[in-house]
């Protein structure tokens, strides 16, 4: 199947929940392949227009209820290891100590994820003056914080640590 001849190049390197919509029902998937993702919503074809029918609505609203599932297993997760820093304080410490975040002409030059932050700035020139930003007195951003270039364009991405892997909170 498409699924397993090009799940592996789409796959790579990506770590976020991957929620698929396919063709096959979720059952006649199954009976030919485990898809590895997190979820699934089968009997759907493309949306070429608006979707205005009761049946395409209903569609969508599977569509969402599969995300939201997934999202809630994520949300679980991490509550049961909770991260260093919230994503969104992070972004709050970024967005008062970092002018050049300022200049950006992106309508969000911080993008917000469930466990860290897009930043759309160069990596070259930026990471390491984030990875040194302090956040409080003897943690600085590197200390709670994986930083690696993001695959979409020049920008940076981090990762905030759980707890169990800094024993730092802030």
């Amino acid at each position: 199947t498409c699924i397993e001849q090009k799940f592996g190049v789409l796959r790579r390197g990506i770590e976020v929940p991957i929620v698929v919509c396919g063709g096959p029902s979720r059952e006649s998937l199954q009976k030919i392949i485990d898809p590895p993702v997190d979820g699934y919503v089968g009997n759907v074809g493309r949306f070429m227009h608006r979707t205005k029918e009761s049946e395409e609505l209903d569609k969508l609203e599977e569509v969402v209820g599969e995300i939201t599932r997934v999202l809630d297993r994520r949300r679980e997760e991490l509550a049961k290891d909770p991260l260093s820093i919230s994503p969104a304080r992070l972004m709050d410490v970024i967005n008062e100590k970092v002018d050049a975040i300022h200049e950006v002409l992106s309508p969000t030059p911080i993008t917000v994820q469930i466990a860290g932050l897009r930043v759309k700035l160069p990596y070259d020139q930026y990471a390491r003056k984030l990875k040194d930003l302090a956040i409080e007195e003897d943690v600085t951003i590197g200390d709670i914080v994986d930083i690696s270039p993001s695959r979409m364009r020049d920008y940076i991405l981090l990762k905030v640590r759980p707890f169990s892997e800094t024993n730092i909170m802030v």
